[in-house]
């Protein structure tokens, strides 16, 4: 399986982030940060997929609950982008943001 990769620009939410997807894993890199995080990807239908944090992300994020799960939804698809709400199981936030493939 090919490796996929997107960019997250900085918001007032999140940093500018690199989103690295190989098969079923996850990366996230945030710039001016050390170190990555990484989750687990299970698709549930064709616009929505789980990203559960894998035991590397616990270690940086002890905080997060042993259940930890967060949603994403895709809600509009563009030629070289996509919009994604994501929710989680741990907090009220939404979070909606454009994802820009960039390999």
């Amino acid at each position: 399986m090919e490796n996929l990769k997107f960019k997250i620009l900085k918001d007032s939410i999140a940093s500018e982030s690199i989103l690295t997807r190989n098969g079923n894993l996850q990366t996230e890199t945030m710039k001016g940060k050390e170190g990555s995080l990484e989750f687990i990807v299970n698709w549930t239908d064709d616009c929505t997929y789980t990203l559960t944090p894998t035991k590397k992300t616990f270690q940086i994020y002890g905080n997060l609950p042993k259940n930890a799960m967060l949603t994403v939804k895709i809600m509009e698809t563009n030629e070289n982008s996509y919009i994604q709400k994501s929710t989680s199981n741990f907090a009220d936030l939404e979070y909606v943001a454009e994802i820009i493939k960039i390999e």
